[in-house]
């Protein structure tokens, strides 16, 4: 019974996870795609006033290779210290982000933004607790199995 509930909560969460890092990968490629777009006039999605940023060119390329990076652990669902790292690391970089954009380069921000702001620590976070629960319910069945 313990083993069944074990399994069924496992697949669960994969599942979870899996659809919550597919919201990441779109919001950041999203992110990646306005940075790109505010930093160069080759693509011009966006009918701005606004000047060109061509610092954010190398931003955007960056959220783009963290998207693509959301996608390979969305295939090989592995859960290690050093995907928790970069888990962490994404959460951490937004607020810093943020500030680097609005402050120091003075771009203003869309609402797109702050919504992908707001998305991509929330979606991290749930994804950081959930394979920390995974981890803690596979400690307790190889526990459980060892009493046994």
């Amino acid at each position: 019974m313990y083993k069944q509930l074990i399994r069924l909560i496992t697949e669960k969460n994969r599942i979870l996870i899996a659809g919550i890092e597919t919201i990441c990968i779109f919001c950041l490629l999203g992110l990646g795609m306005f940075d790109i777009d505010r930093g160069t006039d080759a693509i011009n999605i966006f009918n701005t006033k606004m000047g060109l940023v061509p610092q954010l060119i190398y931003i955007g390329i960056f959220w783009v290779l963290c998207a693509f990076f959301e996608f390979y652990l969305m295939l090989s669902q592995k859960f290690t210290k050093l995907i928790e790292w970069y888990r962490m690391l994404t959460t951490a970089m937004i607020p810093a982000y943020i500030i680097f954009k609005v402050k120091i380069l003075g771009v203003e921000l869309y609402s797109a933004d702050i919504f992908v702001f707001i998305v991509i620590p929330i979606c991290q976070i749930v994804m950081l607790v959930v394979s920390g629960l995974d981890e803690l319910h596979k400690q307790s069945y190889n526990n459980f199995s060892e009493v046994k």
